[in-house]
């Protein structure tokens, strides 16, 4: 990089991968998996817009969990920790509050935000486990979101193979039989660690 075409050629590359990366900012899935990525959050958009759009939709998806929302404390507390008569009504004021499924979106969304992003070499999905009781929902979001594969080699590869296990002379194989046939052949590179 220290001659004049290898810094251009290195610009050339870093504005050819920016321009072929670009159209994903604009798709939900990859656009939320960058967002719940904790090493990239909203640095991680080329376009502040679509960084925006993204909150949105995350907010929209934590709404959408029906088990999502802070449920009020209704249960009775222990003798030993009841309030003094003169708080009662504060305590009947706090047990009475009613969630809202749409404030607490944006409390959550806003407290993950503001946390600083995770080191470049973090594990998001070990972030993730980590992180799975204080931010409960955006962790399933981002269980969601981040196990989407980035390809489909993979499951072209296993339709390949199970091409090749059935053939005109196996085509009466069950699919029972099929799918372990095809298990034990994707999962064979296992064995060398069991010794």
């Amino acid at each position: 990089m220290i001659t004049a075409v290898g810094t251009e050629t290195c610009s050339f590359l870093m504005n050819s991968v920016k321009k072929r990366l670009y159209p994903y900012e604009n798709r939900s899935d990859p656009r939320l998996g960058t967002l719940l990525d904790a090493r990239f959050k909203k640095e991680g958009f080329q376009n502040a817009g679509n960084a925006q759009q993204a909150a949105l939709a995350l907010e929209e998806e934590l709404c959408s969990f029906k088990d999502y929302a802070t449920k009020p404390n209704n249960e009775e507390l222990p003798k030993e920790n009841r309030s003094p008569f003169l708080f009662k009504f504060v305590e009947q004021k706090i047990c009475d509050k009613v969630s809202n499924r749409r404030a607490d979106a944006i409390v959550m969304l806003r407290q993950y935000m503001e946390q600083r992003n995770a080191s470049h070499d973090t594990d998001p999905l070990q972030y993730w486990k980590i992180n799975e009781h204080q931010l409960n929902a955006l962790s399933r979001c981002a269980l969601k979101f981040l196990s989407i594969p980035a390809s489909s080699v993979e499951s072209e590869r296993i339709f390949s193979k199970a091409g090749a296990i059935i053939t005109d002379r196996q085509s009466s194989l069950k699919a029972k039989h099929v799918n372990q046939i095809i298990f034990l052949n994707k999962n064979q590179w296992l064995e060398k660690y069991e010794h």
